[in-house]
């Protein structure tokens, strides 16, 4: 499960990326840049924090 997360980070990250620089015209830094970071949170915080709220209020 982890490889696919990793996968579909990279693959979103690269995406990203790619819309920035045919946006902007250059490979410059800025809501792109943020990529990694939601989908660090999307797979591996959200995930975790959902699940200990459930237990909590079972």
């Amino acid at each position: 499960m982890n490889k696919i997360k990793w996968i579909i980070s990279i693959l979103l990250t690269l995406l990203a990326q790619y819309g920035a620089i045919v946006e902007n015209g250059y490979w410059g830094l800025g809501g792109n840049a943020l990529v990694p970071i939601l989908c660090w949170l999307l797979f591996w915080i959200f995930p975790e924090f959902f699940r200990e709220l459930k237990k909590e209020f079972k």
